[in-house]
């Protein structure tokens, strides 16, 4: 999730998720319980789904180190995603194949 105020921290997986991260065609829930919620700065919320058919080295270091991650790294993988410009692509790196969407969320305050 790219907040609206600049900073990237990854929602799934993180220290309290599944060490294994493996995803199959059963339905999940992400999170297991409970939601995830706006914080109190208005503004458009990213969040970048991005599924590989194996680890991705850069988001497992991430996830490793507490789950922050930079612009410049979401901003390559919508870069090089096909029709990523349009919000969700394929790609295909050294890494593994990956899909990523990107969903804009916008937060306003409440009256």
């Amino acid at each position: 999730c790219l907040n609206s105020q600049g900073s990237a921290v990854m929602l799934y997986p993180n220290r309290y998720s599944d060490p294994e991260n493996r995803m199959d065609s059963a339905p999940r829930l992400i999170p297991d319980s409970g939601w995830f919620q706006f914080d109190q700065e208005t503004g458009t919320e990213r969040v970048y789904l991005i599924l590989a058919e194996r680890p991705l080295p850069d988001l497992e270091r991430a996830a490793q180190r507490g789950g922050e991650v930079s612009q410049r790294t979401l901003d390559r993988y919508m870069r090089s995603a096909t029709g990523g410009d349009k919000g969700i692509g394929v790609a295909r790196d050294d890494a593994a194949e990956y899909v990523v969407r990107k969903l804009n969320l916008r937060h306003e305050a409440r009256e």
